[in-house]
């Protein structure tokens, strides 16, 4: 799966012809070129995807802000958006007392952590639910310019928003603990 291939999904939802490639110089393919990227920071920003979280350890900027607290740290320049801010590897570490301003996080601690939404173009790395909701909303974007059709491009809105929802669950059930096959349960041996 590729841009190309989540293109021509949405192509198909709208009743478009397919495109051979996103660069081709076909207005179909002008429009998802000129849209797509924005729309996928908006799909990924709106769910911490498995696929597209990410913790690193913030690196402190020399100059500390101007007032209010005494250290800033620059977050990563591919953040969508920050989820959570810790002072301790344990994920019962989170601070509480930060601000976010001017892509940094502001805070009185030596050492941050953070773990956020990363800006993730590896489409291989989409799992199918994503895939379909990333369609659906290209194809909300693309059905008045395209089909000239507003009614059509409520319809996929609607769509876009029932398939993020559930897309949006799937990915949660997976984002806990893994159960391996057979492994024994005192509830699961019970009869």
């Amino acid at each position: 799966m590729n841009q190309t291939d989540i293109c021509n999904i949405a192509l198909s939802l709208v009743g478009s012809q397919r495109i051979t490639i996103i660069t081709e110089n076909s207005e179909a393919a002008r429009v998802l070129a000129a849209i797509y990227p924005n729309v996928l920071d908006t799909v990924m920003s709106a769910h911490p995807w498995t696929f597209s979280t990410k913790r690193v350890v913030l690196a402190m900027l020399a100059t500390p802000p101007a007032f209010g607290y005494d250290n800033q740290h620059q977050i990563p320049s591919d953040c969508l958006r920050p989820l959570k801010a810790y002072n301790g590897t344990s994920d019962d570490d989170y601070m509480t007392e930060y601000k976010v301003e001017d892509n940094k996080i502001l805070s009185n601690e030596g050492t941050v952590y953070l773990r956020y939404i990363k800006r993730n173009t590896d489409c291989s790395t989409y799992n199918s639910a994503f895939i379909n909701t990333l369609a659906a909303r290209l194809a909300a974007d693309i059905a008045f310019p395209i089909a000239n059709d507003k009614s059509l491009a409520e319809a996929l809105m609607k769509s876009y928003a029932l398939k993020l929802s559930e897309a949006k669950a799937l990915d949660s059930q997976s984002s806990g603990k893994i159960e391996t096959e057979g492994e024994d349960t005192w509830e699961g041996s019970r009869v």
